[in-house]
């Protein structure tokens, strides 16, 4: 087999790629897709382009870096010894009150209102000070543990082994409404069912609730059994920290196309995708700078597997050049990547096996459309069923919020409703009682 003979580029055609993304603000992935070459290569040429310009002002860069560092080093001292004074005098201020509460804080179940005092001081001279919750913690004797518990009970009264109230219970129009909604959604599962629910005002009931009363329907099938793989993986604390790359096939009118995505391990948004018809080592780099460029700033790390995508040195050449780091799976073992490995296979059975895709136009439509769907609206499981676009924007907490609103608005309406049937069967007692006394009189 003949190898392709290597292309020339003048220094014309260079000054133009270079000039074009510098001054005329165009993105280096469209460069390298007019040009048909490897985005490490134009910034081969921005690179020689650059190098020749002087460092005219070189020496009063370093002048004026070393004065910025001796007044960040000088700003960090004074705010340690800050630091030190606030910690010395709240734990006078500390010492003080737990003299004021006295023995409440040695007994087991402390009082609804030490209980709130304490939340509220730790939470005031937190945000003053700057001092972590640990802090707190240990100068009052308390764990992290029972903090959060007084943190999640507060301004409510101590209810310790209380009674199970039935007044909020389902009634059987809800518990219906759940059976039917479910039958239509089977494919999503009890738990994104339950948050859709509460998000279409259709019924309002945790997921523990849902299982139970599709248990009891007998709707529900046998789980499978988990497997202790993959338990050593972190996971990502914050956006952009992982993204995961893939390739998977898509067959359209008796052709194969590559597509090819980019994965925010933390949210699971699909920052960039691709159907190309060749999946070559330009092919990715290029998916992979649009990715890069429609996030600027990040510098995630890379999951892959061993493909020779991925594996070459024009790809490592990419991961240097924007100082990002690259991680490989291992060797035929494609959990390692299952992130994006269950995005591909959500999307097939969501999405193109569906439908009838007539041409590589067409599809890129299709499976535009989904994506949207499937960043913006789709509820994912691995986000406790909240939209990877919401995940993204750290909208999580206050939809989580707005949730659990809905629900206990819900159980004060079904307490009312109680109420009042119970107002009902005593007017009604007392009716008859009353025609029951006047008859005996008569």
């Amino acid at each position: 087999m003949s190898r392709r003979p290597r292309r020339r580029f003048s220094d014309v055609q260079k000054t133009k790629a270079v000039l074009s993304h510098v001054q005329d603000g165009v993105p280096v992935s469209q460069v390298c897709e007019d040009l048909g070459i490897h985005p490490n290569q134009y910034y081969d040429w921005q690179k020689q382009a650059f190098s020749g310009l002087p460092h005219v002002f070189s020496r009063d860069t370093i002048r004026q870096e070393r004065s910025h560092q001796r007044e960040v080093d000088n700003l960090k001292a004074k705010l340690s010894q800050k630091d030190e004074v606030i910690a010395e005098l709240l734990t006078e201020h500390i010492a003080l009150k737990k003299k004021d509460w006295g023995e409440e804080l040695k007994v087991q179940w402390v009082s609804a209102s030490v209980r709130d005092q304490i939340v509220d001081f730790i939470s005031h001279w937190k945000q003053r000070s700057g001092l972590r919750d640990n802090w707190f913690c240990r100068a009052f004797g308390l764990s992290q543990e029972k903090l959060i518990a007084w943190r999640k009970r507060y301004g409510l009264p101590n209810r310790h082994n209380g009674a199970m109230p039935k007044d909020s219970w389902l009634c059987a129009k809800e518990k219906q409404a759940i059976i039917s909604f479910f039958s239509l959604n089977r494919g999503d599962g009890y738990r994104r069912c339950a948050y859709m629910m509460i998000d279409k005002d259709v019924a309002y009931a945790s997921p523990s609730t849902v299982y139970r009363v599709l248990k009891e329907a007998g709707m529900l099938q046998k789980k499978a059994d988990d497997t202790s793989r993959g338990k050593g993986f972190k996971q990502p604390l914050v956006p952009h920290e992982h993204w995961h790359t893939d390739i998977s096939y898509v067959k359209i009118e008796h052709r194969f196309y590559f597509f090819i995505c980019v994965l925010d391990g933390y949210s699971r948004y699909i920052v960039h995708w691709d159907l190309r018809e060749n999946m070559k080592e330009n092919d990715v780099a290029i998916v992979q700078q649009t990715a890069l460029e429609k996030i600027p700033g990040v510098h995630p790390r890379y999951i892959t597997d061993n493909g020779k995508q991925f594996t070459g040195k024009e790809f490592q050449y990419f991961i240097a050049l924007h100082g990002l780091t690259h991680v490989r799976t291992s060797p035929y073992y494609p959990q390692s990547n299952g992130k994006v490995e269950r995005f591909h296979g959500t999307i097939k059975k969501e999405c193109i096996r569906k439908k009838a895709l007539l041409d590589q136009d067409h599809a890129k439509i299709i499976i535009g459309s989904y994506i949207a769907f499937y960043n913006n609206q789709r509820l994912h499981s691995a986000n406790a069923y909240i939209a990877p676009a919401d995940q993204l924007a750290g909208r999580d907490n206050k939809i989580h919020e707005g949730r659990r609103k809905k629900i206990h608005a819900a159980r004060l309406k079904r307490k009312q409703n109680v109420l009042r049937e119970e107002i009902k069967l005593n007017k009604l007692e007392y009716k008859l009682t009353s025609q029951k006394l006047y008859s005996n009189q008569l």
